[in-house]
């Protein structure tokens, strides 16, 4: 039952997302990754400043996952060559 999975997970995500608190970004997770954690924690800043989606251009899909982290207010279009 496909389409019944898919409304399924598509309510938990909605409900899970209004449960978080609205505004409230995490901080950057300064590790490893120390330069694509602050791009992608900016990049969410100015997203939801300027009220805009994000478009980024990925190799393997990592830096829309970082940017999904911080919760943008709008849509994360993100293209890959692979």
């Amino acid at each position: 039952f496909p389409i019944k999975a898919a409304k399924v997970m598509h309510t938990v995500a909605l409900r899970t997302e209004a449960a978080l608190p609205s505004g409230q970004m995490p901080p950057p997770n300064i590790g490893q990754n120390h330069m694509s954690e602050m791009f992608a924690y900016h990049a969410t800043m100015m997203s939801n400043t300027l009220g805009t989606s994000t478009v980024v251009f990925t190799r393997s899909g990592f830096m829309a996952i970082l940017l999904s982290h911080y919760r943008p207010s709008g849509t994360i279009f993100a293209f890959t060559d692979q």
